[in-house]
């Protein structure tokens, strides 16, 4: 390859100059497309992530609401237990100190288990998520009976009941008992 005499040298830099300059705007253009490329796969990629934030928060907000539900449900069904175990002590007119003292004894125990009720509301909201995985420990049933055998004098828990063991999840045994004994 050789260079024509009558070329000159500015010409000639003015070549080199614009075949640079031609080579540099071509890669420039391929980088910007390379990083709108990028931008736009980031976005999409955000934006995905804001449709998936905006799930949970919906389902979280589901589960509270379920939660809440619960929570009243069984609010409920404790303050009319209450409701009717001081109605049936009032309106007896043989009713003793004793028996006065046995219905005090219920409503403190139902009082008693709608604090139960309330603390356990994250519990009760993880035992309707699809993602909840009970436990399998020893449950003290006898225990968790008495506990909830002030809904009702006619519940009666039988001694022979001290060995009763189940393997499981006690908060969820205890809502099942609960929430039955309470709709029965």
């Amino acid at each position: 390859f050789s260079i024509p005499s009558d070329v000159t040298y500015e010409w000639w830099l003015f070549s080199i100059r614009m075949v640079f300059f031609g080579v540099l705007s071509v890669f420039v253009l391929r980088v910007n497309f390379f990083l709108k490329e990028s931008w736009l796969s980031i976005l999409r990629h955000e934006q995905g992530l804001r449709d998936e934030l905006k799930k949970h928060e919906k389902d979280i907000q589901k589960s509270h609401a379920r939660a809440r539900a619960m929570i009243q449900h069984g609010i409920k069904n404790i303050c009319a237990s209450m409701s009717a175990s001081c109605e049936v002590a009032l309106e007896d007119p043989d009713a003793t100190i004793e028996d006065l003292r046995r219905e005090l004894k219920r409503v403190q125990g139902l009082a008693s288990m709608g604090v139960v009720l309330c603390n356990k509301r994250a519990k009760m909201a993880m035992v309707e998520s699809d993602r909840f995985q009970p436990l399998c420990l020893p449950v003290d049933c006898c225990a968790l009976l008495n506990s909830v055998a002030t809904i009702s004098p006619r519940i009666q828990i039988s001694s022979s009941c001290n060995d009763l063991v189940a393997l499981g999840d006690e908060d969820v045994i205890y809502f099942v008992l609960e929430n039955a004994l309470t709709n029965a």
